[in-house]
């Protein structure tokens, strides 16, 4: 995935085998890494397994008993540890150890930065050994891998245009730009999304818009609506149509596909606009 730039370093057995390999020809198993699986992820969590292939050498057969790894995204360390997870490990046969692992945007972005922005990737490294029996004895494997994590953040949905678009005796047309754009690294995919909008409190609208497909850099859409002049009130329609500032709220939900996962997304925002014509 593009997002991942992997350089993998396995290192060699502490331990040689030397008491096990006497008059055996017992050799030492081997650990190497395969991949970085995304399992899920929102806007709070990455969900991740970290996939390791062990290898057994030899015509006896062995145990994966468990491993101990510290995972460290950017200065953070997400897990420190040891782990029993036994997985067999036939003569000859390749297992693949599967390490789940959790990433908290909120926990991160508190301990790489002073401020609540967090950056569009963040480099991790995961080290520690696998622990494997064979002919009764324990061996750790060594292992150290590092890559470069994407970083799940929310879109950016929000009011920035307002329009009288015609006005009348009974009727003021009004259009409200609204702008949508990706805050991360990487585009992504907005869905069909319900809306309400609100002038100076007052609801003006509310509806569904189509799918706005992949967005990267701001992508705009419109809503229209036709106010009565009697139903919003005198002070409203003085500010529409002298050009002074409205408060414009717009709320609503979608789906984002952010290429890890669709996430249901709720979003709420108030601009302060004044009315073009």
């Amino acid at each position: 995935m593009r997002f991942i730039a992997l350089s993998l370093l396995v290192l060699a057995s502490c331990s040689t085998l030397k008491d096990l390999a006497k008059g055996a020809g017992i050799k030492s198993p081997e650990v190497s890494f395969d991949k970085v699986t995304y399992r899920a992820a929102d806007f709070d969590a990455l969900h991740c397994d970290i996939a390791f292939n062990v290898k057994n050498p030899n015509r006896v057969g062995g145990r994966l008993e468990g491993y101990a790894m510290k995972l460290v995204v950017g200065n953070l360390t997400v897990a420190d540890g040891d782990v029993a997870q036994a997985l067999d490990l036939g003569p000859g046969q390749t297992a693949t150890l599967v390490i789940p692992a959790v990433v908290k945007w909120a926990e991160v972005a508190q301990l790489i930065s002073s401020t609540p922005t967090i950056p569009d990737a963040l480099p991790w490294v995961a080290s520690g050994q696998a622990k494997v029996k064979i002919a009764d004895q324990i061996v750790g494997l060594p292992f150290n891998v590092d890559g470069n994590l994407p970083v799940i953040r929310p879109p950016s949905i929000m009011p920035t245009g307002l329009r009288v678009t015609s006005t009348s005796f009974t009727k003021i047309g009004v259009a409200v730009d609204l702008a949508m754009k990706s805050t991360g690294g990487h585009p992504i995919a907005i869905g069909e999304l319900t809306h309400q909008v609100a002038l100076a409190g007052t609801p003006i609208a509310n509806g569904m818009l189509a799918p706005a497909g992949q967005v990267d850099a701001s992508t705009t859409r419109t809503l229209s609506a036709e106010l009565s002049p009697l139903s919003v009130g005198a002070a409203l329609v003085a500010s529409l149509t002298g050009n002074k500032p409205v408060e414009v709220r717009l709320q609503g939900t979608t789906s984002v596909d952010t290429g890890f996962g669709v996430i249901p997304f709720a979003f709420d925002r108030t601009e302060k606009l004044a009315a073009s014509k």
